[in-house]
């Protein structure tokens, strides 16, 4: 048993041989503390402080009011302290025993430090013999959390050195009630004042060690395994040796706590809780056991919902953290093997409107779900998707409604995490499966297809979209139906067909024009016919994602719908209706924005208006917050003209971020295991005062109604955008709004971090608007300002890309950076140490440096593919190096562009995905265009990439290999132009046998800028006009229309023979691309220019192809040659 003792410390080696004599050490000569308690026997009654407390036991709310009103009084006696601890120790009652103690502790926890030295000696005392003499655990358990909660006062200053004996003492007796006392009181003490026992680390964590090697006595290691949990966030990394052999010992520890006391053991857990949120590295090594052991608890459908869901929280947690761990240890096979049993489980179906619901559920089903989409969002797709789908294609044809569920939630939840999987690979095999089962028997099975459904809808676009045809007379249908049937049909599932139909329509886009009419009659309808507040509440929401889609297309149902939304826009609504009027609000903010200044003008003003009187004296954040968005979305319409309503809209706004509404103070509960009759009298307040603060022992932190963290997010995405749209007018109110904003971007929220960040940026972007925009004289105060904010901004965001765990909220920033970098070019980077830490962190994301991003392993994690939403991550930091290229000029990159290209090639590999090959071709290819001449030195060694990825066999690697050998082409200059034949024999070779439309795109565009860069020289442009001809009108990639029309217009200048021949065809291009995105705005001036010239120099070649033309292009071709006729 005592094996472990020739390992300890000299000064525990110094206490074990003392051992013997421990009860005399513990218990001691109490004498002189009665005598003490004596002197307060005139001063305070002690038997009628005893019966005043008697009285709260009495089940008469009379009797108990007095006795509240009664220990009010008495307690204002200076004496209570004292005669607390009398009745602590020598009361015969033990609930006036345990109500002495929570009381002794409620007053130690505010007022122990103008206690007398006297007082405070004899507290001390006291409790340490009430510790070894009280035969009632729930005494003894409250006596402990005073003598935590003066711990936390005396430790700091050493005043209490007998403590620490005890303890060291009470731990290593042969007699198991002594280790079991001072466990309990070591746990409180921890709870209180872990921190302050950092010192005696060493010398308490090998015992610790040792009680756990014997798990025999359950409670014991109980109590050992909490005070780990409070140690957790004061370990370092001298401590982590001492705490990681723990790991295991406390699973076998856990293991047995639940056959004993399953509560207990589920309280034990929140060791690892601690552990994992402070990331502290020692879990690694143990990761497979730890994932093993939540598995099989996870999985035992014996247990209570609440130790299962821990578990299965815990593998979602370490899978996000710790996802190269998992692939190593081949773990994701047993996890998902795991989680989808749970998911096809039987369960109660009321309980079941859980993950699909978006409501805070935690079932064990509902949190299975939630592994699968963070092991989605955070592992290759490969590396889940084949693992999952040899249980999802049974699961789709049983016969079992809940396998057949299972099935579907589990594809719903990978569309986000494996979005460009699945569309590549499996749409055409899953959405048939999907669309199927909405038409299913049974209730559950329909709502999981239809959440199915709607997350494709949101994720899998552009690709969705192409299936329109199938899917929206499906949902037309539904919607009939679910009006029809208003009366009895569950609002779950209202829901989630309206889910689906938001998704779809709104990410259609343009497509949904189509559909329009029939969707928004059925949407009008169900608006004016049911009385279903549900269904009209979702029928606004649904017109909303309509307009989000179509933009102006609804204008025609414009004035309707208003009408339709009239009654919910006032200021006198009933709270029954407050719902519809918070959807309202947030539909008209969408019209807005989708109508048009012409459309919405009449009616901008009354909105306002109506805004401003709705957030008066408005103490509905859910209110206030879609109210801040329509200000957003009229100022998007109106723009300066907000001016007048700045004032009281910024005010509102700024005491929205300011605001405290729905923090609450947490404290953790008693431990009194009969329950606390003082709690319900407020005892805490006796003295007149709150012992609601920090100080209190019990304080655990703050928390948050969502509803107030939703208020503060839209809050900072209104004011960053009334900020941009109405930038001059905001001025005055940049400086606060950027100091309230400043202090949210560390919110514990990320969502809210998200808009914090994205706000800040445009604040940064507002202000560098007005300075551009006033003539060249910007105000000093304006300049100030601007270089305040700046200089406080790029360096927070860039630390946030480098420390938050978040990658999303990293994601955000780092396009917040690049948008405001885009917008201020230099002024953004006003030193060179700006632009370096803004390359640095470039680079180091490359690099997958920073918080979020999973840095353990070796070399062979290279090689492996990434979450998407990793890859993400990347995209958006490659975005940023040609802006900067453009911004510090090609010959001033130079540098950093020899320190990027190494890393982007590595990302060009055999085995590289195709969106990596795509990603790192086209970054290096933009760049080349930005850098310009810069690049030569570099011609020869891109150029054999570039070749290299044009023979691909994924259409996009090829496209942007084109494009990136045309765009070195022209930056090169004569330094490749020994390369032209090379180049042409690849590209018309490719062109035989190419059928991807963006790929000839991009051939043509390659080819044409070598003519421009060279002027035809050194080209057979006898045989490359007519085939570039031949190739239009480009059919995909319209952005290099200007690119091919401008080149073609410099030959036709020029008088190219071969251009001049080919007018005819050249013309009948014109005709069919004109007045179509073929022929974007910005070209289009270029090529009617050219059709003016010919139809005045070549009149009758003109007049001779408009009659071999079909009418339409034909008097599309005489009308631009006659607009610029009379031009």
């Amino acid at each position: 048993m005592f094996l472990w003792k020739t390992q300890l410390s000299p000064p525990f080696q110094h206490l074990y041989t003392h051992v013997h004599i421990s009860r005399v050490l513990l218990v001691g000569n109490f004498n002189h503390i009665e005598q003490y308690l004596e002197k307060y026997e005139m001063a305070m009654n002690i038997s009628k402080l005893e019966d005043i407390l008697s009285k709260l036991l009495v089940p008469d709310n009379v009797v108990i009011q007095q006795a509240t009103a009664e220990l009010r009084e008495v307690c204002k006696d200076p004496g209570i302290v004292p005669a607390l601890c009398q009745l602590l120790s020598q009361s015969q009652n033990v609930q006036v025993r345990q109500y002495a103690a929570v009381l002794l502790r409620r007053r130690v926890v505010r007022q122990w430090s103008v206690q007398t030295v006297e007082i405070q000696q004899t507290v001390r005392q006291t409790l340490l013999h009430v510790l070894t003499k009280e035969p009632e655990r729930v005494v003894r358990n409250s006596t402990s959390q005073v003598v935590g909660a003066i711990a936390k006062h005396d430790l700091p200053r050493n005043q209490w050195p007998q403590l620490l004996n005890f303890l060291k003492e009470g731990l290593m007796n042969d007699n198991i009630e002594y280790r079991l006392i001072a466990a309990l009181v070591l746990s409180k003490v921890t709870a209180n004042a872990a921190d302050q026992l950092k010192p005696y680390y060493r010398e308490l964590l090998p015992v610790i060690s040792a009680i756990l090697d014997q798990p025999d006595h359950a409670l014991l290691s109980y109590y050992c395994i909490q005070t780990l949990t409070r140690l957790v966030h004061t370990i370092g990394t001298e401590e982590e040796a001492f705490i990681r052999p723990l790991i295991p010992k406390v699973l076998v520890v856990i293991g047995a706590l639940i056959n004993h006391d399953e509560d207990q053991a589920c309280e034990a857990l929140e060791f690892f809780d601690e552990l994992l949120e402070i990331e502290i590295p020692v879990i690694v090594p143990h990761a497979k056991q730890f994932i093993e052991f939540c598995l099989n608890i996870a999985s035992n459908d014996n247990l209570q919902n609440e130790i299962r869901v821990k578990c299965l929280n815990f593998i979602a947690w370490i899978s996000r953290l710790k996802k190269k761990t998992i692939q190593k240890q081949r773990l994701v096979p047993s996890i998902l093997s795991t989680v989808f049993k749970i998911m096809a489980s039987p369960i109660d179906e009321e309980d079941d409107e859980e993950f699909l619901s978006e409501a805070e559920a935690n079932t064990p089903s509902t949190v299975a779900s939630q592994v699968i989409d963070t092991l989605s969002l955070h592992m290759p797709p490969d590396k889940i998707f084949p693992h999952l789908i040899i249980y999802l294609e049974p699961a789709v044809r049983s016969e079992n409604k809940f396998q057949r569920k299972a099935a579907l939630t589990a594809i719903a939840v990978l569309a986000e995490g494996c979005a460009d999987y699945i569309r590549q690979r499996h749409l055409q095999q899953l959405l048939p499966i999907i669309l199927k089962s909405i038409s299913d028997p049974e209730k559950i099975v329909r709502n999981s297809a239809l959440f199915a459904l709607g997350q494709f809808s949101e994720h899998l676009q552009p690709t969705i979209s192409e299936y329109a045809s199938d899917v929206i007379p499906l949902l037309l249908q539904y919607l009939q139906h679910t009006s029809q049937q208003s009366h009895n049909i569950d609002e779950f599932s209202v829901t989630k067909i309206y889910y689906a139909v938001e998704m779809f329509c709104e990410n259609l886009g343009t497509g949904l024009i189509a559909y329009l009419e029939p969707l928004m009659e059925q949407l009008i309808l169900a608006l004016n016919t049911t009385k279903n507040k549900h269904i009209q509440e979702l029928s606004i929401s649904a017109i909303g994602a309509s307009a989000s889609a179509v933009h102006a297309g609804i204008t025609p149902y414009f004035s309707s719908v208003i009408e339709n939304l009239k009654v919910y826009l006032c200021n006198d609504i009933s709270e029954e209706k407050q719902p519809l009027q918070i959807q309202a609000l947030d539909t008209l903010g969408v019209l807005a924005r989708s109508v048009g200044l012409e459309t919405f003008q009449p009616l901008a003003q009354e909105c306002i208006q109506l805004g401003l009187n709705l957030i008066t004296d408005c103490d509905d954040p859910d209110l206030r917050r879609c109210t801040y968005g329509l200000f957003a979305s009229v100022s998007s319409v109106i723009k300066e003209d907000m001016s007048a309503f700045l004032p009281q809209i910024i005010t509102s706004m700024i005491a929205s971020l300011k605001s405290t509404d729905g923090l609450t103070a947490c404290f953790a509960p008693d431990d009194d295991e009969d329950g606390n009759v003082l709690d319900e009298f407020e005892v805490e307040s006796l003295d007149g005062e709150s012992i609601a603060s920090e100080d209190d022992d019990q304080f655990q932190g703050y928390s948050i109604e969502n509803v107030y963290m939703e208020e503060k997010e839209d809050t900072c995405n209104a004011l960053g955008e009334l900020a941009i749209n109405c930038f001059f007018s905001f001025t005055p109110y940049l400086d606060v709004s950027f100091e309230e904003v400043y202090k949210i971007i560390e919110y514990p929220t990320e969502h809210v971090r998200k808009a914090g960040v994205t706000c800040l940026s445009k604040l940064c972007c507002s202000m560098y608007l007005t300075m551009e925009n006033s003539g060249g004289c910007a105000s000093e105060e304006n300049v100030a300002v601007f270089k305040k904010i700046v200089s406080k901004a790029m360096p927070c965001l860039i630390n946030i890309v480098r420390e938050d765990i978040d990658r999303l909220v990293v994601m955000t920033t780092v396009e917040a950076i690049h948008e405001f970098i885009k917008k201020a070019k230099t002024a953004a980077l006003y030193n060179d140490d700006v632009l370096d830490s803004v390359a640095f962190m470039i680079r180091d994301l490359l690099q997958k440096k920073m918080a979020c991003q999973d840095v353990e392993g070796d070399g062979e994690d290279e090689q492996e593919q990434e979450a998407e939403y990793d890859s993400m991550l990347i995209e958006y930091t490659g975005e940023m190096i040609p802006t900067l290229a453009t911004i510090t000029g090609g010959f001033s990159f130079v540098p950093y562009f020899t320190g990027y290209l190494p890393l982007l090639q590595t990302k060009l590999k055999p085995n590289s995905t195709v969106s990596d090959k795509s990603f790192a071709i086209g970054t290096i290819g933009e760049t080349v265009q930005a850098m310009g001449a810069a690049v030569i030195p570099f011609a020869q060694r891109l150029y054999a990439i570039f070749c290299e990825m044009a023979a691909d066999q994924e259409d996009e690697v090829r496209s942007n290999s084109m494009f990136a050998i045309g765009a070195l082409t022209e930056a090169a200059g004569e330094s490749l132009t020994q390369q032209y034949p090379h180049i042409l024999k690849m590209m018309f070779d490719s062109l035989s046998k190419e059928r991807n439309g963006r790929v000839v795109d991009n051939i043509v565009a390659a080819v044409c800028r070598m003519i421009s860069i060279s002027n035809g020289n050194g080209l057979p442009l006898e045989q490359v006009i007519p085939v570039i001809i031949q190739c239009l009108p480009l059919k995909e990639d319209f952005e290099e229309s200007k690119t091919v029309y401008s080149c073609l217009a410099k030959l036709y200048h020029c008088g190219c023979q071969q251009v001049l021949q080919s007018l005819p065809q050249l013309l009948g291009v014109f005709a069919q691309g004109l007045g179509t995105e073929q022929i974007p705005q910005d070209v289009e001036q270029t090529v009617v220019e050219m059709v003016k010239d010919i139809s005045v120099k070549y009149t009758a070649d003109f007049q001779q192809v408009l009659t071999m033309l079909p009418q339409e292009s034909a008097n599309k071709l005489a009308s631009a040659a006659a607009a610029q006729l009379s031009s």
